[in-house]
């Protein structure tokens, strides 16, 4: 009888360690978040609307036109008041596609 126990002890026991194996949280990538902002020519210099820079906008002259600027994603994920490593801010870019 006890031998049977030790099993049934040993196979609950693997059971909720191999599920808790591959309950893992992935990595919040800021290209996959829906407050991020692509550079044209890479995503390295890609920049977070969630964190506008305050009180800065850059008028053009040329055009007329007022932008916002924002911070660097990079800048976000290396400031633990703003995103940090983490991803505190993350929401995930959820296209047209992904809800259907």
């Amino acid at each position: 009888m006890c031998n049977i126990m030790n099993h049934i002890f040993l196979f609950i026991f693997f059971l909720v360690l191999g599920s808790n194996a591959f309950n893992y949280n992935r990595p919040k990538i800021c290209k996959n978040c829906k407050y991020f902002i692509p550079d044209k020519h890479s995503d390295k210099f890609g920049m977070c609307s969630f964190f506008p820079k305050k009180d800065i906008q850059t008028h053009f002259l040329v055009s007329g036109i007022y932008e916002m600027e924002y911070y660097y994603c990079n800048t976000a994920r290396s400031v633990d008041d703003m995103c940090g490593e983490e991803g505190k801010y993350y929401k995930p870019n959820i296209t047209e596609k992904q809800k259907k």
